[in-house]
Order: structure tokens, then C-alpha cells, then sequence
């Protein structure tokens, strides 16, 4: 299915491909170290708060994959570095995690093809990943794809091969209730491939052991999502697919941001069908409708934002694997390769071109919190709100991540720390409720002054939030 691994030597098709892998995971790495600041952003910010004030590694929804970022920060935190390296060290984190699974296929495989996939699920449909990359979604899927590699490579699977095998499928699973979809699409592409057919039997059997796993241990988050997603009662998003004005601007969507992916995933149909695969190419598109129709019930799609960037992730890997498994190392020859090479350049091109603009974007938002934590150094207390008419102008800035972003902040560019909360009904409410030791960390939610890491993290003991 895949190039064969019997070859010694790159061939030349093979060095220009790793030619334009190490390319772009330079240029990723390049954006990890300028823009370190501006990927302090919502869930990648939360979570190295988290860390760093609990001095341990922070998993919330038993997606245990999240401690691949957060444990080299551990590391940089007892080694004594600065909170401004810490903060490095994350950033760069997310680009070596991947670079280093795709360079292990590579290196074990000799396949440029598999690095060439685990590229692809960083730039093909992310943008906003840039600014949030740690997404637990994104570095299951990538153990996932790391774990269809190696089985379809496998003749014969050993104890350690299981072991490893059943770890990768194990955290990539847990990293999002998508992933099962993914994983059940990998599990059919494995079968119609000529692997011995009992060496899926362990994996299948792990479909209902992780089900029940997470029906005995899913987080009061993921049980309240659940519970509204199956409620039609309170959960109208349905009526939408009865909706043919709906799937119009469903489909405009697809066109504006993701035809790159729609490009990929006809011309995989194209060709598995005129190579006579046909059961591949309707597992294809029927898992990336079965997809469609997921994503449109569980919700409100109509407009694009980072969240709703993670949601449609799951199209990403349903076109790309079997693109990079079957389709292109089976047209990557001859005159077809000239063809193919700047076509994929480009659509690569332009995807990171898009999260350079992001990135560079977001240096607005660091210059504004940076300003305004320096105008606090002159005021009176640690804390403030800030009001509307202060807000508005960067509005599109604002977020629940705030009070926690402006510390990290202010505590990498002064001595005296600060923290802002943008002044909502619900934020002003719970300030007025506040003891001397506890400070707002995000919308609704008390952090207690107390439980700050000394080291880097420092909070006035008055509860009082200055006006701005």
C-alpha cells in the first residue's frame, strides 16, 4: 500500500520530497521561536499555566498524549530556566513532536511519504493551530497515523511491536471522541490491505474495551457535552441537515477554507477508482460524509473560528492518509512528478503563508497586553478590569484567556506582576465575591493566590480589582 521499505537508498524522488519536508518543518520551527509569545493562546496557554503553577504535568479528560507537550517544560522548570524559556520550550515542543515521529517513519521505513503525511496534518486545514497548537486532537492523530505505519509494515507482530502498538492506539483514542471515527477508518484500510488479518483482532477488540472505558471514566465536561449533543430537545442543530439552504453554505464553507482538502480527496477518488480500488475509495468518501454529518450535529459551524478549526480537523486525516498511502506514490513518477511537486509546494506554501499572517497578526495582541501591563506599573494594585470602551477597539483579542495570558506577560517583562479581566457582568459578579487571597483565572473560575508558583508567578494578597 505503501512505497516499499526494501530500498536502501533515497531515490531522487525521495530527496526532493525530504527536500521539501525539512523545508517547511524549518520554517514551522522558525514560527515556534519568533511567535513564542503569541502561541500563549487559549487551551496552549491555560494548560502551561496549569503546569507551571502545579509543577507537574496537567491532563484533564484522560487525553494522557497531552503530556508529550508539557513534559520537556517539566524538565526546562527543574533545570531552573527562566519563565521566558519555559515559555520557548513549549512552543518549540509542538513542532519537534511531530518532526520527530515523521523523521522516525522516515529514518525506520524509508518511506519520505509518511513524513510527508505528518507535515500535512500541521498545515493542510490548520491556521489557527498556529496560535493554539496544543491541541490534543492534533497529537493523537499524528500517534495514529504513527501506529497505521507500522502495522501495515509488520509481517509479524512481536510483544514489543504490540505493546508499542496498543500504546499508540491507546493515547490516540483518548486524545479526542473523534478519534474512534479515525481509528475504526484505519482498522478497514488495515483489513483491505495484505496483512494477516489476525494481527487487527487485538486492535478491534480494544474499539469496545475504550468505549467502555471512557463510559466509566468521561469528565464532567465531556459527560455535559455528550448529554446536550444527544438532547434534540435543547440540541436543534439537526434540523440544519433537513436544510438545503443549510448544506449550500456548508458546502461554500468547505470551498473557502478548506479546497485544498477537497482538491486531495477528488483526486484520491479519481485515481483509487481508475486503479480498480473501489472499496477504498467508498470507505473514503463515506467516512468523510459520515464526518460531514457528525460535525454538523454536534456544532454550530456557520461561522469559522480556532474553535471550530479543531472540529473540522477531522476531515484532515480521512483525505490525507489515504492520499500519501495509496494515491500519490503510485502517480509520484515520471513526467507526473514535475507536475505533482509544485502543486504540492504550493498548496504547502500557501498554507503556512496563512499562519505566518495569523502569527504575525497575534504580535498585535502581545504589543497591546505587553502596553497595558506597563500603564498597570504606574497604578495603584495588581489586579484591574477593563472596561468596554478600553476593550472594544481590540475586540477581536478578547478572550477568556486574558487574566492568565497578561500575567505570563507581565511576569516575563516585570518585576511587579499584573493581571487583567475584561469587564463582564459575570467576571464583575464573582470579583465582588473574592477573598484576599484569590484572583479571577479565567471566566467563572477562582484561582487562589496561595497555589502561584513562587518562582515565577506573583500576585498581590489584596482582593480588590482596580478600575482601569
Amino acid at each position: 500500500m505503501f512505497y516499499s521499505n526494501n530500498n536502501s537508498k533515497l531515490n531522487n524522488t525521495h530527496q526532493e520530497l525530504s527536500i521539501v519536508v525539512s523545508f517547511f518543518y524549518i520554517v514551522l520551527l522558525a514560527f515556534a521561536i519568533f511567535f513564542y509569545k503569541e502561541r500563549l493562546c487559549t487551551d496552549t496557554a491555560y494548560y502551561f499555566y496549569k503546569i507551571i503553577n502545579e509543577k507537574n504535568l496537567h491532563v484533564e479528560h484522560q487525553r494522557y498524549v497531552q503530556a508529550f507537550a508539557e513534559f520537556p517544560v517539566l524538565i526546562a522548570m527543574y533545570l531552573h530556566a527562566s519563565l521566558q524559556t519555559c515559555v520557548l520550550v513549549y512552543s518549540i515542543t509542538h513542532v519537534i513532536f511531530f518532526a520527530v515521529i515523521a523523521f522516525l517513519l522516515l529514518w525506520r521505513y524509508n518511506n519520505i511519504f509518511y513524513a510527508l503525511l505528518i507535515l500535512s496534518l500541521q498545515l493542510i486545514g490548520i491556521v489557527w493551530g498556529a496560535v493554539n497548537p496544543i491541541v490534543e486532537h492534533y497529537y493523537g492523530t499524528a500517534l495514529l497515523v504513527a501506529f497505521y505505519c507500522i502495522l501495515i509494515n509488520t509481517k509479524k507482530i512481536n510483544i514489543f511491536t504490540l505493546l508499542l502498538l496498543l500504546i499508540l492506539a491507546f493515547l490516540g483514542l483518548t486524545s479526542h471522541p473523534y478519534n474512534l471515527v479515525l481509528f475504526i477508518f484505519l482498522l478497514i484500510f488495515l483489513y483491505l490491505s495484505n496483512i494477516q488479518k489476525k494481527q487487527l483482532l487485538y486492535f478491534v477488540l480494544l474499539v469496545p474495551v475504550f468505549i467502555l472505558f471512557k463510559k466509566n471514566n468521561t469528565s464532567t465536561y465531556e459527560t455535559e457535552k455528550i448529554n446536550w449533543i444527544f438532547n434534540i430537545t435543547r440540541n436543534k442543530h439537526y434540523l440544519q441537515l433537513l436544510s438545503a439552504a443549510w448544506w449550500f453554505h456548508f458546502c461554500k464553507m468547505l470551498l473557502l477554507y478548506y479546497w485544498h482538502l477537497l482538491l486531495i480527496l477528488f483526486t484520491t477518488l479519481y485515481v483509487l477508482l481508475k486503479q480498480g480500488k473501489n472499496i477504498h475509495a467508498f470507505v473514503t468518501l463515506t467516512f468523510f460524509l459520515l464526518a460531514c454529518f457528525i460535525i454538523n450535529f454536534s456544532y454550530d459551524i456557520s461561522t469559522m473560528s480556532g474553535y471550530i478549526e479543531q472540529v473540522y480537523f477531522l476531515l484532515c486525516p480521512l483525505v490525507l492518509i489515504p492520499f500519501f498511502s495509496m494515491v500519490l506514490p503510485s502517480i509520484y513518477i515520471g513526467a507526473k512528478r514535475k507536475i505533482i511537486l509544485p502543486i504540492m509546494s504550493i498548496i504547502l506554501l500557501v498554507c503556512v503563508t496563512k499562519q505566518y499572517f495569523l502569527l504575525y497578526h497575534f504580535t498585535s495582541k502581545t504589543k497591546i497586553f505587553l502596553a497595558w501591563n506597563k500603564i498597570a506599573q504606574a497604578k495603584t494594585g495588581c489586579k484591574f478590569i477593563l472596561p468596554t470602551n478600553v476593550l472594544l477597539p481590540y475586540d477581536q483579542f478578547i478572550n477568556w484567556d486574558m487574566p492568565f495570558v497578561t500575567h505570563l506577560l507581565s511576569a516575563m517583562q516585570f518585576t511587579r506582576q499584573t493581571t487583567l479581566v475584561p469587564a463582564m457582568d459575570n467576571n464583575i459578579l464573582l470579583i465582588q465575591s473574592l477573598k484576599s487571597n484569590e484572583y479571577l483565572f479565567r471566566n467563572n473560575e477562582i484561582g487562589e493566590i496561595d497555589m502561584l508558583n513562587n518562582i515565577y508567578l506573583h500576585l498581590c494578597t489584596d482582593s480588590i480589582y482596580y478600575a482601569w
